[in-house]
């Protein structure tokens, strides 16, 4: 036993000696599973998720609630530290992980905070839209039970803990508030045009893409006949870029390992 211990010593400091494994090695370690076959509990029908050139998956679903409970799925795969960071923004608990400079951040959000009724909110939406989050939440969810053991790189960093979605998380305000940054701009690009002319507005302050200004259509006041309908907007889709190079096979639990991919659907 006397002649063993050296030699215990030796492994023991020989071990933690080693050198720990570098950043980029430890991120590889933890990254989502792309290809192959997947089990997720809820799903009815196989999913299948093509991932082109550039890493961006193409879903074909043959139900939509099976189509975006794969699209919340795939989203945490890809983007699960920004979904936390993006919660927590919303929700206005930044500064639980960030620190005291967030604070003034989060009493912003939580002024913005939308307190209505929320049956009327899914229903200003769209008939399906709380069952589409619904369905939604349910694949991010999946995703975070599904990376419990082997958190991405981030979550290890910080020290943090993807917490559980709702439907409510993604009625996020501040999200929008964005959106309104350039309004000011917006009304005096107006004003310019309604005093001084479109063609003088566009020459002071052209518009991004540049297109040339002209007046819109107002709200209608008492006495007066309501201007015509603006032009519809042409919408034409372009094709998806690239091709299709990784293939993820998603399945419900009651759907064998290697189940034939579903028909392309919605």
């Amino acid at each position: 036993m006397k002649r063993l211990l050296p030699l215990i010593a030796l492994a023991v400091g020989l071990i933690s000696a080693a050198p720990a494994p570098d950043l980029a090695t430890r991120t590889r370690a933890v990254l989502a599973k792309t290809s192959g076959t997947i089990q997720i509990p809820g799903l009815r029908h196989p999913v299948t998720v093509l991932r082109d050139r550039w890493g961006v998956p193409h879903i074909f679903a043959e139900t939509q609630d099976d189509l975006f409970l794969a699209q919340g799925f795939v989203a945490a795969q890809d983007r699960l530290w920004q979904l936390e960071i993006w919660r927590r923004t919303g929700e206005g608990r930044l500064a639980e992980i960030a620190g005291p400079e967030a604070v003034e951040r989060d009493r912003f959000a939580r002024l913005l905070r939308y307190r209505g009724d929320l049956a009327a909110e899914y229903a200003s939406y769209a008939p399906d839209a709380k069952r589409i989050l619904e369905a939604f939440v349910r694949g991010v969810n999946a995703a975070i039970a599904a990376s419990r053991d082997r958190l991405p790189i981030e979550f290890q960093l910080a020290g943090v803990r993807p917490e559980p979605w709702t439907p409510e998380v993604c009625l996020n305000r501040l999200a929008a508030f964005g959106m309104t940054i350039n309004s000011s701009q917006e009304v005096l690009r107006a004003k310019l045009g309604t005093d001084l002319g479109w063609q003088l507005a566009d020459e002071l302050m052209p518009a991004e893409p540049p297109r040339p200004l002209q007046a819109q259509p107002r709200r209608p006041r008492r006495g007066r006949r309501e201007d015509p309908e603006p032009p519809p907007v042409d919408e034409r889709s372009a094709p998806l870029p690239g091709g299709r190079e990784r293939q993820q096979q998603l399945g419900g639990g009651r759907y064998p390992v290697g189940h034939r991919p579903a028909a392309p659907g919605e």
